[in-house]
């Protein structure tokens, strides 16, 4: 007999956490989503505006703020954080019966309280990323990157510590909450998915760029190691997303476009032969997802997602791992990605029809299910 599930999630922003819950919609359960965003923009995105408890007025004089100015000493963070305080005082006002309550790291602490001593509910915290512990530690090596806000550190272990069972995206996020001494049997691991019919290859345009970065350019997502490797290799580089606290090189082999729309991606995923993810510490990176769609071979860190996909497809050889986490491991695997590249041209599709079924956000759905139902029988 199917089991149907009142489910609750709460988080500020969109987030995966949305095609998430238009996936538990889709099986059956009674979901409510908690946030900020409007709901037409809800609806948008494929969850039906009865779905949703937007608290977009409340919100959007902050956001207003956080957008259209930079203020100093960690201001536009401050008003982040704040926004994540009203979005889970409210959450826990207007919350109704649940069986489940998800929430992503950082936001929920009120609601999720009310969620379990009131309803009993099953508590989920979704990390997309390492244990903030981990995470801090990593940072704290490069002065110059933008660090941790210290705020966010003991929201995060307070929900940690309430959660029944801790979502993670990928393998290394796993480890790090090993190392942290966390029970694995707190934890569950589910790969996120992608739009199929929005990313998928564009054969007609002749790749002008030898490697695509796309994403925050910053120390985190390894960017000072990415321009080292360009420079050593001479491959010409494309950047599509916004600069964060790393300089982009100023050369005539670099190219650097603002932040655009998800709908426009494709088009710019053409225009290069290889993605590049060296980061330090990514959740998963679902630029990977999107590029793999787009046909595009991949380099990346062990700290990414990467792993975990090589694990899902059949031609594994189109996916590079660095060896070491060095300019010249990444200048190595981005000659080798751009070398079998050439083995695409016309044909930018290495997946297999079972493959885009495995990293759809319905796959991601699924296991999530099949997850839910086998805890909540015990």
């Amino acid at each position: 007999m199917k089991i149907i599930m009142k489910i609750a999630v709460i988080t500020p922003g969109r987030s995966h956490l949305l095609d998430m819950s238009v996936q538990f919609v889709k099986q059956g359960h009674d979901v409510t989503f908690y946030t900020m965003v409007s709901k037409s923009r809800c609806k948008k995105f494929g969850l039906n505006k009865e779905n949703v408890v937007s608290f977009f007025y409340v919100c959007a004089p902050l956001m207003f703020l956080f957008r259209k100015f930079k203020f100093p000493f960690d201001g536009n963070r401050l008003i982040y954080y704040l926004v994540c305080r009203i979005v889970d005082y409210l959450s826990s006002l207007y919350l109704k019966q649940c069986d489940i309550a998800i929430t992503i790291s950082g936001c929920s602490v009120k609601a999720l309280k009310k969620a379990k001593q009131k309803y009993g509910a099953f508590i989920i915290c979704d990390r997309g990323a390492k244990h903030i512990i981990v995470q801090d530690e990593i940072l704290r090596k490069i002065p110059t990157a933008k660090q941790v806000y210290r705020k966010d550190i003991p929201i995060e272990l307070r929900q940690y510590e309430m959660a029944d069972i801790i979502a993670l995206p990928s393998q290394h996020t796993f480890e790090s909450f090993i190392s942290q001494g966390f029970d694995e049997n707190k934890l569950f691991v589910n790969p996120y998915g992608v739009n199929i019919d929005l990313f998928h290859p564009v054969n007609s345009i002749t790749p002008e760029y030898d490697v695509i970065f796309v994403g925050n350019w910053s120390y985190q997502k390894g960017c000072d190691l990415l321009t080292e490797a360009c420079k050593r290799g001479q491959f010409t580089l494309l950047h599509v997303g916004n600069i964060i606290d790393c300089p982009f090189p100023q050369n005539a082999n670099s190219t650097h476009i603002d932040a655009v729309s998800q709908l426009e991606l494709v088009d710019y995923y053409a225009k290069a032969k290889v993605l590049a993810l060296p980061s330090r510490q990514d959740g998963f990176g679902l630029v990977l997802f999107q590029a793999m769609a787009c046909g595009l071979p991949l380099v990346y860190s062990h700290e990414t997602g990467g792993p975990d996909l090589r694990n899902i497809i059949t031609k594994k050889e189109f996916l590079f791992e660095m060896k070491e986490y060095t300019a010249d491991s990444l200048a190595n695997e981005l000659s080798h990605a751009i070398s079998i590249s050439k083995s695409l041209i016309g044909q930018r599709n290495y997946l297999t029809e079972d493959d885009k079924r495995q990293i759809s956000w319905e796959a991601y759905g699924k296991r999530y299910n099949r997850f839910l139902v086998s805890r909540l029988k015990r």
